[in-house]
């Protein structure tokens, strides 16, 4: 469950780099803070699988078996999944069989929610239906009550309409907004609709690094140095993975899979240019 409010959280960055991964295991550790994140829900860990593309049956030593022996050993409260289950057309049934193994062996305390992206096709959209431990949205909201207060998740689906999504959502307005969007790019709109903190897939970090910070492709609108890390527009963060999988080839070049595990904490956001997307922190 989340940790108890500490007078020590109000003093971190607004992000801070992972905490020690033990290879082989793909799980990182980032902290980040957020003056909307309620004191209520300080310490509040969230999960988030990207970019899977299964594509076939996975040996003992590949990365998404790791995933799964990795996701075994940690307590998280919340779960996201952001898009891209699949890999080409056919493999539905292998991607299928992957996530019913994920939601047998995670330690999900609260809840755990998903959108699609690009690669999902309808009939996997259909199928996953069958996994009722995960909350799919296709373009609209839902709520998690926790002792903390209500979270509201907005869940925008490809093709993506983070507004619609959005405005799904009535009631009162909760303690903490989070988004799921598979697109980075999508920051846009986030900031547009004052979500704080986006989690979001696609790029794989680039996949193929020429260096630490360039990327001859990225698979949006992103530039390189856009393409993975917490992103920063006005008064929202959008946290990209750099995913599990792979798309159009199987090979990473300086770019290794990961699984963020995120500490959301209470704090300010530093100083910084509010008008354009930054990057405040590098992986």
């Amino acid at each position: 469950m989340p940790e108890s409010p500490g007078t020590e959280s109000n003093q971190l960055p607004a992000v801070t780099s992972r905490v020690d991964r033990l290879d082989p295991s793909p799980i990182e550790r980032y902290e980040i803070v957020h003056p909307a994140v309620p004191e209520s829900l300080d310490g509040l860990r969230v999960l988030h699988i990207a970019d899977q593309h299964v594509r076939r049956k996975r040996g003992e030593h590949s990365v998404l078996a790791r995933t799964l022996e990795a996701v075994s050993r940690v307590e998280v409260d919340i779960a996201v999944i952001t898009g891209d289950l699949m890999g080409d057309p056919g493999t539905e049934g292998l991607a299928l069989e992957w996530l019913k193994e994920l939601v047998s062996c995670w330690r999900v305390r609260l809840g755990a929610f998903g959108v699609f992206g690009n690669h999902d096709t309808r009939e996997m959209i259909r199928a996953v239906g069958a996994i009722d431990q995960i909350c799919w949205l296709d373009n609209e909201s839902a709520s998690l009550e926790t002792d903390g207060g209500r979270i509201r998740i907005v869940g925008a689906s490809d093709p993506e309409d983070l507004l619609g999504a959005r405005l799904g959502d009535g009631g009162d307005e909760p303690a903490l907004t989070l988004g799921l969007v598979h697109y980075p790019s999508e920051i846009v709109a986030g900031s547009t609709l004052e979500i704080p903190i986006i989690f979001a897939g696609h790029t794989h970090g680039g996949q193929v690094r020429l260096t630490p910070g360039i990327s001859p492709h990225t698979s949006s609108d992103m530039p390189s140095h856009l393409a993975a890390g917490v992103l920063r527009l006005g008064q929202t963060l959008c946290c990209v993975s750099r995913g599990l999988g792979e798309a159009l080839v199987e090979v990473r070049v300086n770019c290794k899979p990961h699984a963020p595990l995120y500490v959301l904490r209470r704090g300010e956001l530093p100083a910084g240019d509010e008008d354009r997307v930054v990057r405040v922190l590098a992986w």
